[in-house]
C-alpha cells in the first residue's frame, strides 16, 4: 500500500516556496537594514571627519567657529589675519561673546549707554590693523570726545548677511544695548546665493551649514544628504560664465530681513539706526582703476561683472532708505562719503584705518542725536 509522498520525495519544483508577499516584506526588510547601517556608518564617517576639520582648523589659527544656532561665529582668542588685497597684517582680539575688541561684562556700566554694530567685514574692519581703528571703536572715541557715556560693541563678522546679523542680534539681546546701528548690502547681494531658501525665510527653512562644514550634513538623512548634494552640485564654470545678475527676489529678501532686525530691536526698546554701503565701486570708474578692482581677489569671489555690482549696490541703497522711511528709522548716508581712492581703502570693499576715520565722520552726527536724551 502507498501512501501519500513525503516532502523529501517531492520533485525540487513542488518544493514549498514563501508568497509573493512575504518575499517582498522579506526584501523590504533587507533594504532597511541596509539602510541602517550604511547611515551609521555615513554618520561615524562625517563625525570623525568634522572632528578632524575643526581640529586642523585650530592649528591653522582659525577664528571662525561652527554655531548650532547660527552657521558661523567668531572664536574667542586673539588672532592673525592677512589682508589678501594689501598683504596688511590685521591683528585682533575676540572676547567671551564673540565680539571684535576688549572683554565686556553682560550688562553695560551704570550710566553708560551700550551701541551694538552688526554687519559683515566691513563693520569688523578687515583694513583696520588694530581693534582700536575699526568703525565701532573710532565712533566710542568721538562719542566719549563729545561727553556722552556711551559702550560701542563691534558685532562685525567676515562674510555675515542681513539674515545672520539677524540671528546675531537675538543671541546678543542679553547685552541689552540701547541703540542697534546696521550696515549691510554688499554680502547680500554676492554671497546671497548659497543660502538659498534659507536667505528669503529663515524662520521655516533648514539652516544650511557654514560653506567650509557642509559635509557635516544638517538633515534628517546624513546619506541621502550627501547623495543629493553631489547630484545638484552647481557647475561652477557654468555659473562664472553665465552669472550676470542676482536672483530678482534678494532685494526683498534684504528688506524682510532688515525689517527682522527692526522688529527685534523693538523687542528689546532699543533704537535703531540704518546705514547706506559705500565701497569703490564707481559706475564712472576710469577704466584702469576699474581694471584693478576687477583683479581683485575679493572681487573675483563674488562672480558678478563689475557694472552689475555698481548697479546693484545703488538698487540695495535705495532699499535701505526705502525700509527706514517705511519704519520711521533714521538713515545715515555713507554712499559717497569716501572717495575711490586707494589711499583711504585697503581694498575696493574695505576702508583702511584712515578711510574709516572718514566714515565716521560722516555718522557721528547722526548716532550723537540719536544717543541724546
Amino acid at each position: 500500500m502507498t501512501g501519500e509522498p513525503s516532502s523529501a520525495q517531492l520533485p525540487a519544483s513542488a518544493a514549498p516556496r514563501l508568497s509573493r508577499g512575504k518575499r517582498l516584506m522579506f526584501a523590504l526588510v533587507m533594504v532597511l537594514v541596509l539602510y541602517g547601517v550604511g547611515e551609521l556608518v555615513w554618520h561615524l564617517y562625517t563625525q570623525r571627519r568634522l572632528a578632524k576639520f575643526l581640529a586642523k582648523q585650530a592649528d591653522a589659527n582659525s577664528f571662525y567657529q561652527p554655531d548650532p544656532h547660527m552657521r558661523t561665529r567668531l572664536r574667542p582668542g586673539d588672532w592673525i589675519n592677512v589682508n589678501t588685497a594689501s598683504t596688511d597684517t590685521c591683528r585682533f582680539h575676540v572676547n567671551s561673546y564673540g565680539l571684535r575688541g576688549p572683554e565686556i561684562s553682560q550688562t553695560a556700566p551704570e550710566g553708560v549707554l551700550r551701541v551694538l554694530c552688526l554687519g559683515g567685514s566691513t563693520t569688523f574692519g578687515t583694513s583696520c590693523l588694530s581693534d582700536s581703528t575699526t568703525y565701532p571703536q573710532q565712533l566710542e572715541q568721538r562719542l566719549r570726545a563729545r561727553g556722552l557715556q556711551v559702550e560701542v560693541l563691534n558685532a562685525g563678522v567676515p562674510r555675515y548677511m542681513s539674515v545672520d546679523s539677524w540671528f546675531n542680534l537675538q543671541r546678543l539681546a542679553g547685552l541689552e544695548p540701547d541703540l542697534i546701528i546696521v550696515l549691510h548690502a554688499i554680502n547680500d547681494i554676492t554671497f546671497s546665493e548659497e543660502l538659498g531658501p534659507f536667505y528669503f525665510e529663515p524662520e521655516s527653512a533648514n539652516r544650511p551649514a557654514n560653506r567650509e562644514l557642509r559635509y557635516t550634513l544638517d538633515t534628517q538623512s546624513s546619506m541621502l544628504t550627501a547623495l543629493w548634494r553631489r547630484i545638484t552640485a552647481p557647475d561652477k564654470n557654468r555659473i562664472d560664465v553665465e552669472r550676470q545678475s542676482i536672483d530678482p527676489r534678494t532685494i526683498e529678501g534684504f528688506r524682510k530681513n532688515l525689517e527682522r532686525i527692526a522688529t527685534q530691536s523693538r523687542a528689546l526698546n532699543a533704537r535703531l539706526v540704518l546705514l547706506t554701503f559705500e565701497t569703490m565701486l564707481r559706475s564712472d570708474n576710469p577704466s584702469e582703476r576699474k581694471q584693478a578692482i576687477e583683479n581683485d581677489e575679493l572681487f573675483q569671489v563674488c562672480r558678478l561683472p563689475y557694472d552689475t555690482l555698481c548697479d546693484q549696490l545703488a538698487h540695495f541703497n535705495t532699499a535701505i532708505r526705502e525700509t527706514g522711511a517705511a519704519l520711521s528709522v533714521p538713515v545715515l548716508e555713507l554712499e559717497g562719503a569716501v572717495e575711490p581712492d586707494p589711499e583711504w581703502w585697503g581694498d575696493p570693499f574695505h576702508l583702511n584705518e584712515r578711510g574709516t576715520s572718514r566714515m565716521v565722520d560722516a555718522i557721528v552726527d547722526g548716532i550723537a542725536e540719536q544717543l541724546e536724551p
